[in-house]
């Protein structure tokens, strides 16, 4: 259902192309802005984030695996690759990127 939404919103609404029934109208995008003062204290609202994502992160698996937060990933990369003061990437980039800088 979310899905849906978010198609008829950014796809729909805009007049873009929306699950390949209107591939005329080329990508749409939709930009909501919410004043973060709209419904509660922007401090209460990061607290109750905060604890929505614990809850999250701590609760249990069909699998046992530990869950993860959408961008957590990322992060978890951007700090090893600060750390180790190199980024990894694919060797067909690298390679792409050696005959780029040779000319």
């Amino acid at each position: 259902g979310l899905a849906m939404i978010v198609e008829i919103l950014s796809g729909l609404w805009p007049g873009a192309d929306f699950s390949g029934l209107n591939e005329q109208g080329g990508w749409g995008n939709l930009f909501i802005v919410i004043h973060p003062n709209l419904f509660m204290d922007p401090n209460e609202f990061k607290e109750n984030v905060h604890l929505l994502i614990e809850k999250a992160k701590h609760s249990r698996t069909k699998s046992g695996e530990s869950i993860r937060i959408p961008g957590e990933q990322t992060i978890d990369t951007r700090n090893t690759s600060l750390k180790l003061g190199e980024i990894d990437i694919e060797d067909n980039l690298y390679h792409t990127l050696q005959l780029t800088a040779q000319g």
